[in-house]
């Protein structure tokens, strides 16, 4: 798609851009290739699952797109269960409510008219993918792209690249729908984050040391704060993330060496460890939120390398019929 073009140099390898050859730059473009294909297997699998059909696979996943009847019919099918998800709060999920875009989960929610009938190529098909280009950007998809993607990046293949990125977008912005591994992955790795934000994952319980009154009593405090890793390296000495602790009982109570006086341990777990444990782990979320939303996620790139990613195979369950090409 987009042609390929020709030209890469000449002679013995040599006269390359930037300096490749013309081995590394074929190997580049086959590479690219290769990543093309993976992405097509991946959305078709996930638009099998969604519209519950085996319609799409690799080869025929343009055709069965490019006259924009399956693209709004897809568009009909997120709402649907975006509906089901905003009525149901027991579907509710932190890390999907996140990472979805604000404006996908508060859009008017309808049935998306388009031209049944709509052949490949024909002005009526322009006007159904312009109608889904319009339908995503509801989804808060317009920027700073002004488009998803252009109509005849579609109807005439113009750019394969930028349709599948576009719909690999639309998918991320769904809730209450079955995902590919990709996306899916991408999610629970935010909601680890936040369940480790919120206290919810346990650094495990803390293991006094034998026949040491002080260690005993850290380990009693202790078990009030989650998520932390306090470590004993010595009699009264403790470690806790970088820094060295020095530790105490006075009057009953585990006092910990601040400055050039003395504070109760549970007081400077309080105020200092936990809030910055706490802060440190959310922008750890915020910076993965932000990095897949930009498209710069490690799991999904400009030119990714996916080739041991497959689609999910979640049960198939759809009330809208998808329309088998003309082709």
């Amino acid at each position: 798609s987009g042609g390929s073009g020709s030209g890469y140099g000449a002679g013995n390898g040599a006269g390359a851009r930037g300096g490749q050859s013309v081995e590394e730059m074929l190997r580049r473009k086959k590479q690219e290739e290769d990543d093309l294909r993976h992405f097509r297997e991946i959305i078709s699998g996930w638009l099998n699952d969604t519209l519950n059909t085996d319609l799409f696979n690799e080869a025929v996943l343009f055709d069965e797109l490019e006259d924009g009847r399956n693209l709004c019919v897809l568009a009909n099918v997120i709402d649907e269960k975006e509906g089901e998800y905003r009525a149901n709060p027991s579907m509710h999920d932190a890390a999907t409510d996140r990472l979805v875009p604000e404006a996908a989960k508060t859009r008017p929610l309808g049935r998306l008219e388009f031209h049944e009938e709509a052949e490949p190529g024909s002005p009526e098909a322009s006007e159904n993918v312009l109608s889904f280009i319009k339908w995503c950007r509801g989804l808060g998809m317009c920027d700073p792209d002004p488009e998803v993607f252009a109509v005849d990046d579609l109807v005439k293949r113009e750019n394969d690249r930028d349709v599948l990125i576009g719909l690999f977008d639309v998918l991320r912005a769904t809730r209450g729908m079955p995902l590919p591994k990709l996306v899916q992955d991408e999610r629970d790795k935010v909601a680890e984050l936040l369940r480790r934000s919120s206290g919810d994952t346990p650094a495990g319980p803390y293991v006094p040391v034998k026949n040491d009154a002080l260690d005993q009593a850290v380990s009693n405090v202790m078990s009030e704060f989650r998520g932390l890793n306090l470590r004993r390296v010595g009699q009264g000495r403790y470690v806790l993330g970088n820094k060295i602790l020095l530790m105490r009982i006075l009057r009953s109570a585990v006092m910990v060496r601040i400055g050039g006086g003395w504070e109760e341990l549970r007081e400077y777990l309080q105020q200092h460890s936990k809030k910055s444990n706490d802060e440190q782990i959310d922008k750890q979320a915020q910076l993965a939120i932000e990095a897949i939303r930009n498209g710069t996620s490690s799991l999904f790139v400009s030119k990714p390398n996916v080739a041991k990613l497959q689609a999910a195979a979640p049960p198939k369950s759809s009330a809208f019929k998808p329309h088998a090409g003309k082709h």
